[in-house]
């Protein structure tokens, strides 16, 4: 459907390759129609000429990512080639959501992964949603979140596929 290319050359999808903060918010933008916009400068170590320049605008806009720090004047970064964790990735999915107007289911549990007292308390009721809708299920033999264990490719590219084929309810259908 166009939402993730290759790498490199683009002829290698890479599967097992540490997925990156600028690799998921171009998919979601892409997901989003790839709306137009102009480059504002918005993030200190974000160029106008980068494949994901336009996308880390855009999530930045609409409160989908707000920045890894800043420097000693307040200026954001984006750390674009930063991996991404399933945590941090469960959490731009809840914003996601929230930007496409789906409705929050606020039950979700998280008490039958092994390692769930290791999901951050910030991120803890994004997991339990991504879990809960079946976005995000258990690494190895499915008993483990692995919350700061880095998400790969192929693991978005399933996510993803559930998130663009799930009936949410939706306040605004897109």
């Amino acid at each position: 459907n166009g939402l993730m290319n290759g790498v490199g050359d683009g002829t290698s999808f890479a599967p097992n390759m540490s997925l990156t903060r600028g690799m998921v918010v171009t998919v979601l933008y892409r997901d989003n129609g790839s709306p137009s916009g102009e480059f504002m400068g918005t993030f200190l170590d974000v160029t106008d000429s980068a494949y994901y320049t336009a996308a880390a605008e855009w999530a930045y806009a609409n409160e989908i990512v707000n920045g890894t720090g800043t420097d000693e004047w307040g200026e954001p970064y984006f750390s674009p080639d930063r991996d991404i964790t399933r945590q941090e990735l469960a959490t731009l999915f809840v914003r996601f959501a929230k930007y496409q107007k789906v409705i929050l289911s606020e039950n979700g549990d998280i008490s039958r992964f092994t390692d769930a007292d290791k999901v951050a308390s910030w991120a803890e009721d994004a997991m339990k949603w991504a879990t809960d809708e079946g976005l995000i299920n258990g690494t190895g033999n499915g008993k483990t979140l692995s919350p700061t264990g880095e998400a790969t490719r192929e693991q978005f590219a399933a996510i993803i596929q559930r998130y663009c084929t799930s009936e949410f309810d939706h306040k605004v259908f897109y």
